[in-house]
């Protein structure tokens, strides 16, 4: 693990090491940065990318800050607090009720192996609901466009909301569970315009804004809270 100084604040970094062609940089939920370089790249060629990418650094770091902060679980778009039973039972089950999610679970269970535990029901839940209602959505705007996938395929994805392959399979990524429904229906309709234009040409455009005329506004919700989203767990 080496370190580098932004605006006399130190952060850690790492160097992985790929057969690519470019460098590519992330924060991760720990704090530090993980860069990834073509093979023979310098550290101190690194160190120069990511000091002139300082204020992408700072801001990124400024967000995971503030989501790690953030306290409420969020469904389709709401906002939900957690509210915790603790029982003798040897099971955690987590349930949405009203305003809340309600976890039931022992509380001989340690702090930090309470929390790892909640996290994984909170993702088992959000993968079930992400299963149902984009599959409702893809069959609902299918019809309409003309055209189904032969698979859905619900994935815990770094980076993508959702791809199509050449196979005729769509992923989605589970965390789209927690936008709203508008949101959700954009990625749909996008991925199932891309069975009839593998780009992002004019034509590709044309098709999604037909469906969802206000598909730039869309994007833009996700530009600007996507990383929350995607940052969580």
């Amino acid at each position: 693990m080496e370190t580098i100084n932004l605006d006399k604040k130190i952060f850690k970094y790492e160097i992985k090491y790929k057969a690519k062609k470019n460098i590519s940089m992330r924060i991760l939920k720990t704090g530090f940065i993980e860069v990834r370089a073509p093979l023979g790249v310098s550290k101190s060629t690194v160190e120069s990318i990511i000091r002139k990418q300082k204020k992408w650094v700072m801001q990124r770091e400024e967000c995971l800050k503030k989501i790690s902060e953030d306290k409420w679980y969020y469904y389709l778009g709401e906002k939900y607090g957690l509210k915790i039973n603790y029982t003798k039972s040897s099971y955690c089950n987590l349930k949405l009720e009203n305003n809340n999610f309600i976890v039931d679970i022992n509380k001989g269970i340690l702090k930090e192996k309470r929390k790892e535990i909640i996290d994984c029901e909170f993702k088992k839940f959000y993968k079930e609901k992400a299963l149902q209602v984009l599959k409702e959505r893809t069959k609902y705007y299918g019809a309409i466009l003309g055209c189904l996938p032969n698979k859905i395929f619900i994935k815990s994805q770094k980076t993508l909301w959702g791809s199509c392959s050449s196979k005729g399979n769509i992923n989605y990524n589970y965390k789209l569970i927690m936008a709203p429904l508008y949101i959700i229906d954009y990625i749909v309709v996008h991925e199932l315009c891309h069975f009839k234009h593998m780009d992002h040409s004019k034509d590709f455009w044309n098709l999604v804004s037909s469906i969802i005329p206000d598909c730039k506004d869309r994007r833009a919700w996700l530009k600007e809270n996507g990383s929350m989203i995607m940052m969580k767990f």
